[in-house]
């Protein structure tokens, strides 16, 4: 059973936003999935790089809209990503040096991030560019 359960509560009527949430979401049932199953460390290592990697992306890609759209929020947006990735790779460097292992806490940890930050602070830009007519009107 997956950690993280996709739904309309969480689509912001931005395809490609949406697109790269479920993609995340996706990342972190793998991860969550590769430790209940005991994969080895590689495999977790392996799966924690690839939801890294694919973050970063992510984040890229939704601080380009908010700047192509003039997001009046985007300072403070932007730090959010950057103190979640900082976390993260704090984490990812603890498991290498065998300090941390991947737990139950730091899979609630992501999930409950991600969920927070897609329904609060996406939320917040999604109606801020619905008001203004640069997305539809539906949220999901």
């Amino acid at each position: 059973m997956p950690l993280f359960t996709w739904s309309s509560t969480y689509e912001l009527g931005i395809p490609a936003m949406d697109r790269q949430h479920l993609t995340l979401v996706e990342a972190i049932n793998e991860l969550h999935e590769a430790m209940l199953t005991g994969q080895d460390r590689e495999v977790v290592q392996r799966t924690i790089h690839k939801l890294i990697s694919y973050t970063k992306i992510h984040f890229e890609s939704e601080e380009q809209l908010l700047t192509a759209k003039g997001f009046p929020a985007y300072t403070e947006h932007r730090m959010e990503h950057h103190a979640f990735v900082k976390r993260v790779l704090d984490f990812h460097n603890q498991f290498m040096d065998g300090r941390v292992v991947l737990s139950a806490e730091i899979m609630q940890f992501l999930k409950d991030w991600l969920a927070s930050h897609i329904l609060v602070e996406d939320r917040r830009y999604a109606v801020w560019m619905k008001e203004r007519g640069m997305i539809g009107t539906q949220t999901g």
